[in-house]
């Protein structure tokens, strides 16, 4: 039987502990290029914290609270804010209409046949993207050993079917965008296509000890289309490393 608990945020996904470096400023070192899988053809270009949509629209993380979209003639016309662990700002700057967006969540622990299956399902998809976020990669040595510790299972009203603010409220949720750029339009694109009305995703967390007091930390961001997290789309992976504390 899973052990579940409610929860009306995401503080349980996180470390107590303090991030050995990095900060909103900095950590979003994805170089300048060319998308040239087709399946994010939507996009022109990424460049540093920015997405640049053939559409001409601009979705920038100006930090780690705040991400912004501009309209099809380069204009602010959406504004993200990341209030609190469990609820979103959406406002539109043209109109100055403001909604609280709230994050609803449930944690529990899959069990080793659940973990496999979903890791199957992942494995299918050829075009999972690896986002780092205080390096450029996992720490050197800990690609493998990664202790699975919970799932916390996510959803929120997307409240817009403009696809700048949908590219916005993914990225405020899964962080820096460095490579996930493609992966969070990709996402965004299934949203907008199917005009859905909400956003589901699972959020997985592994731990590894890469040193005497730090400890790295995978997350798993993976989207699905449907209420019941059997309608895959795709994953972001993140890591971090922290100093002390545990989780």
């Amino acid at each position: 039987m899973k052990n579940k608990m409610i929860i009306t945020g995401l503080a349980a996904s996180l470390l107590i502990g303090l991030p050995l470096s990095g900060s909103g400023s900095n950590v979003l070192n994805a170089k300048e290029g060319k998308i040239q899988n087709d399946e994010f053809s939507g996009i022109e270009k990424v460049e540093e914290n920015k997405i640049f949509l053939n559409s001409g629209i601009v979705v920038t993380k100006v930090s780690d609270e705040k991400t912004t979209a501009t309209d099809e003639d380069g204009n602010l016309e959406f504004e993200v804010i990341r209030k609190s662990e469990s609820q979103l700002e959406l406002k539109n700057l043209k109109t100055g209409e403001v909604k609280e967006i709230k994050i609803n969540s449930e944690v529990y622990y899959e069990t080793p046949l659940e973990q496999a299956k979903t890791d199957a399902l992942i494995n299918k998809d050829n075009q999972v993207s690896e986002v780092t976020t205080y390096a450029a990669g996992p720490p050197k040595g800990s690609v493998n050993g990664y202790k699975y510790k919970r799932t916390t299972n996510h959803n929120t009203l997307l409240d817009s079917a403009k696809e700048g603010a949908i590219v916005a409220i993914i990225t405020s949720v899964c962080g820096p965008l460095g490579t996930a750029a493609g992966v969070a339009y990709s996402i965004a694109s299934v949203y907008k296509a199917s005009k859905s009305k909400m956003m589901y995703w699972k959020e997985r967390t592994y731990t590894k000890q890469v040193g005497k007091w730090q400890l790295s930390v995978k997350t798993q961001y993976n989207y699905y289309k449907d209420s019941k997290y059997k309608k895959y789309i795709k994953t972001i992976t993140k890591y971090k490393t922290y100093q002390g504390g545990g989780i």
